[in-house]
């Protein structure tokens, strides 16, 4: 009788050990679901401001350029890189620049 104490309570310990094993495996997949959530919510939080930063540059467009509708993008690319071009623009810009990307 006593070999077959020692047998099941070694099965039991090992049932012990594989529920703890399935236990523990579960809370990681849990963690790690957690986290991307985390993750995307955070991608999600820099895409609003990025868009949101990008509306109010076009709401700046707007309202200093008339008809700006009218410019082709290359051409609005073009007048862009004049006005970064001219004395004393670039100087501001880097002066007061702060990454966004």
């Amino acid at each position: 009788m006593d070999g077959d104490t020692i047998t099941d309570q070694r099965k039991n310990k090992k049932l012990t050990l594989d529920e703890q094993i399935e236990k523990h495996e579960a809370t990681l997949k849990q963690l790690k679901n957690k986290k991307k959530m985390v993750d995307n919510r955070e991608k999600e939080k820099e895409r609003k401001a990025r868009t949101h930063r990008l509306c109010e540059y076009g709401g700046l467009v707007e309202k200093y350029l008339i008809n700006y509708s009218s410019i082709a993008p290359e051409m609005f690319e073009a007048l862009l890189g004049e006005l970064v071009s001219l004395p004393g623009v670039g100087d501001f810009l880097n002066a007061k620049n702060t990454p966004h990307d």
